[in-house]
């Protein structure tokens, strides 16, 4: 590849662990550094976000950001991991249910709610994944945490399954809400089936497939299908600098005063991070740098240089 920095977007199927999917595409990115911008549960499909190169280096600023995803929920069946791949620890009757019934159980879901992460998952105790935790019967514990709930809605239901599509903020777990939600129409359930059709400003419509990918590789026009690394950054203010500043800026000297950012291209609905962050963008438009900003008005420090071609 000789465009090395950038954004691939993959279709995740099902089945596939995303560990093994990213380890996938660095053998056919040729060993390049290749990192993600939040997994998928292995029974889930969809929209992935693969980075190669130096744009392994952006996902802290874009990993938390609103996600998008179809999923459906079994109504009447608990399990330990809370979808369909776990034991069946309860079943229970499924109620009659009408259209506005669920609709007042989504508005009941949709703004702050506060969430149990599962206990299979891949959060830490003491330096250890849940899951594993779990899998060893050892008590797991993580706090209720508090997420977003931007849009929740029926899309389809056909009793024991109701289908939703739900837009929320990064950590929510799709799986707690879908047991939650069974558990709040008195019959338990767990979430049969996940999509994620968006993820930050990218969605699974502009995605490739494995076999695609694959394909493209081989043809060795992988580099084709990267993106550049000022796609993930339309929730950053921008600030555009001349090739003198830039040159300064890609070797690392001190900082010059700067112009006034330009607000967001797209404003992130969740997090600050338009308050703590711009990007530097170079007289031809590439990304050079993330800045932090300090507490003086106008005054920033070095958060990341990307010294590469991007």
């Amino acid at each position: 590849m000789k465009r090395v920095n950038g954004i691939l977007l993959l279709d995740k199927p099902e089945g596939m662990p995303s560990a093994a999917l990213v380890s996938r595409i660095k053998r056919l990115a040729g060993g390049k550094k290749t990192g993600h911008a939040g997994t998928l549960d292995p029974f889930a499909s969809g929209l992935m976000i693969i980075l190669t190169g130096q744009a392994t280096r952006l996902s802290r600023f874009f990993l938390h950001g609103g996600k998008t995803y179809d999923g459906v929920i079994r109504l009447g069946v608990e399990t330990d991991t809370l979808d369909g791949t776990g034991t069946e620890t309860a079943r229970h009757p499924v109620p009659e249910v009408t259209t506005a019934d669920l609709a007042d159980l989504c508005r009941e879901f949709t703004g702050e709610i506060r969430q149990q992460p599962p206990a299979y998952s891949a959060l830490k105790q003491d330096g250890v994944p849940l899951y594993r935790l779990a899998r060893r019967g050892k008590p797991v514990f993580k706090p209720p945490r508090t997420v977003r709930i931007h849009h929740l809605s029926v899309t389809r239901a056909a009793p024991p399954d109701v289908h939703i599509r739900v837009t929320c903020s990064g950590g929510t777990y799709i799986r707690t809400l879908a047991a939650d939600m069974g558990r709040r129409l008195g019959c338990g359930a767990h979430l049969g089936a996940l999509r994620r059709t968006a993820s930050g400003p990218f969605h699974i419509a502009d995605a490739a497939t494995l076999e695609k990918i694959t394909e493209m590789a081989e043809a060795r026009l992988l580099e084709q299908a990267l993106r550049p690394m000022t796609d993930a950054l339309p929730h950053l203010p921008v600030i555009r600098t001349d090739q003198r500043t830039a040159d300064r800026i890609l070797t690392g000297r001190p900082l010059p005063p700067l112009p006034r950012p330009e607000p967001p291209v797209r404003p992130e609905p969740d997090g600050n991070m338009a308050a703590e962050f711009v990007q530097i963008l170079g007289p031809d438009g590439r990304l050079l740098a993330v800045l932090s900003r300090e507490k003086e008005e106008g005054a920033y420090k070095y958060s990341c240089v990307f010294n590469e071609v991007c």
